[in-house]
C-alpha cells in the first residue's frame, strides 16, 4: 500500500524524464512484483486469451512461474488487469510508488549499487525471478521497480483518443546503469518484447 500524501515526480535535465514537479496523491495499492507467468497463465485459463509467443503449447517455460509475463502488448496487460478487477498504474503513480515519499531515484536510495538490480551488467542476459532482488525493494516493499522488465502504464502521449503511444517506466536486463526510476519510454501500444512486462494497482 502506498500512504496517501505528496510524491517527487521527474527530475531536471533530464531528457528522459518528465519535469520535476511535486504531486499530492491519494492512499493506493499496487503489486508488490510484476506480474508473473503463472499469475498470467490463471487468465489465460480463464479466458482463452492467447498466450506470448515465447510459450510453448500455450505453457510458459518450464520452471520460469515466478518469472515476469513479457511479450505482452499494451492490450494484453489491459485485457489481464480488467480480467483480475484491477488497472494499469499511472506514470505518476508508479513512480511515487518506485520512489518512496523520500524521491529516491533508485528503490533503495540516490547512490546506485551494483548487484541490487537485474541490468546488462548483472550478466543473467535474460529476465529473472522478481523476488530475486527483494532485499533491494524500498521502503514501501514495491520490488523489481528497476532492472528485470520495462512495465506498462496507463498514461498516453498526446492525446487519449487518438494517441497509440503509451509510456512505459522502470528497466529491463538489457539497460545501462545509468538508469533511474525517473526514466520514461516511449512505447506504441502494439508492441510486445521481451524486456517489457507490467503490473497492476487496485481499483
Amino acid at each position: 500500500s502506498i500512504a496517501e500524501g505528496w510524491a517527487r515526480i521527474g527530475e531536471e535535465n533530464s531528457r528522459w524524464a518528465s519535469p520535476p514537479r511535486w504531486v499530492s496523491l491519494p492512499a493506493f495499492q499496487i503489486h508488490k512484483y510484476e506480474v508473473t507467468n503463472w499469475m498470467y497463465a490463471q487468465f489465460l485459463q480463464a479466458t482463452g486469451h492467447p498466450a506470448p509467443p515465447y510459450w510453448t503449447g500455450g505453457k510458459f517455460p518450464e520452471g520460469q512461474e515466478n518469472y515476469p509475463v513479457v511479450e505482452v502488448s499494451f492490450f494484453d496487460a489491459m485485457a489481464y488487469a480488467k480480467w483480475a478487477g484491477k488497472r494499469l498504474p499511472t506514470e505518476i503513480e508508479w513512480e511515487a510508488a518506485a520512489r518512496t515519499a523520500r524521491g529516491f531515484i533508485y528503490p533503495w536510495g540516490n547512490q546506485w549499487q551494483d548487484n541490487a538490480c537485474n541490468i546488462e551488467k548483472s550478466l543473467h542476459g535474460d529476465t529473472s525471478p522478481v523476488d530475486q532482488y527483494v532485499k533491494f525493494a524500498n521502503s514501501a516493499e514495491v520490488a523489481d521497480t528497476l532492472g528485470n522488465v520495462l512495465e506498462w502504464t496507463g498514461d498516453v502521449i498526446g492525446d487519449r483518443e487518438t494517441a497509440d503511444t503509451y509510456i512505459a517506466k522502470g528497466a529491463s536486463w538489457i539497460s545501462h546503469a545509468e538508469i533511474s526510476l525517473t526514466d520514461r519510454h516511449y512505447i506504441e501500444m502494439n508492441v510486445s518484447s521481451n524486456i517489457l512486462g507490467f503490473r497492476c494497482v487496485a481499483i
